[in-house]
């Protein structure tokens, strides 16, 4: 099922709540991988949220998205980086739990490569940890591919797609 979605720009109250959200969830998830122990996680994913949004919403490069339906209900949310030309970098896409398989992730993705083919970067790429199927599944249904695991981060991907 095809599903229209318009993305905006995450305001401030949003990001408040998103931000502990995704420092909870990022956490979970170097758990599950292998890549942090429990004690570890909850600094580890602070760190890497704090060196990648600096200036939180205002950092330069960094866009922080909302992903509404047609009837302007929130169903999820990307975050993406385009610091370099070549490509973007998907940091954070979430589509919120109630409203998944139900194809606002591809909506969500299709939405973010028209934004990206007008600003002419021509190709986008994201990490995505291996235990996390469904993510892949998605992903592989959109049309990107594994370009790597790396051996320094255990249990994870990288998956990419060139417009």
């Amino acid at each position: 099922m095809i599903q229209s979605i318009i993305l905006r720009k995450m305001n401030e109250d949003e990001y408040i709540l998103w931000k502990e959200w995704s420092i909870s969830d990022y956490a979970k998830s170097l758990i599950a991988s292998g890549q942090c122990s429990e004690s570890d996680a909850r600094a580890q994913s602070e760190s890497d949220f704090h060196e990648g949004l600096v200036n939180g919403l205002s950092t330069i490069n960094h866009h922080i998205l909302v992903a509404e339906n047609i009837d302007g209900i929130s169903v999820g949310m990307i975050w993406y980086e385009t610091e370099n030309p070549t490509h973007a970098f998907i940091e954070d896409f979430v589509v919120s739990a109630e409203y998944r398989r139900m194809g606002y992730g591809c909506a969500i993705l299709t939405e973010l490569e028209r934004t990206l083919r007008l600003a002419e970067i021509p190709s986008v790429v994201f990490h995505v940890f291996e235990q996390n199927s469904p993510a892949i599944n998605l992903y592989e249904k959109c049309g990107f591919t594994i370009i790597k695991a790396d051996s320094t981060e255990v249990g994870s991907l990288y998956m990419k797609k060139w417009f």
